[in-house]
């Protein structure tokens, strides 16, 4: 793949980044103001700490994807050097 693929990706990335640590606060504001009987409603999926672990996923993601293309570019680097 190419380089702009791989950017492509890594955007996309941080977009679904942003989208999740943003339902991670929203939902943690309401969360916090709820009573327990409705707390106790909310499914396991779609609590705060549930947000932040999707969150946590996908920031680990990125780095991977941009170690993996670090890596790359350092290979390439090397193999420049030596000719």
């Amino acid at each position: 793949m190419g380089i702009g693929t791989w950017l492509l990706m890594v955007l996309i990335l941080i977009f679904i980044l942003c989208f999740f640590i943003y339902q991670w606060w929203f939902i943690n504001s309401r969360f916090r103001n709820m009573p327990d009987v409705t707390r106790a409603k909310i499914r396991p999926y779609n609590r705060p700490g549930a947000w932040a672990t999707y969150s946590l996923i996908v920031f680990l993601i990125i780095v991977m994807v941009i170690g993996y293309q670090m890596l790359i570019l350092t290979g390439v680097i090397m193999e420049l050097s030596q000719q």
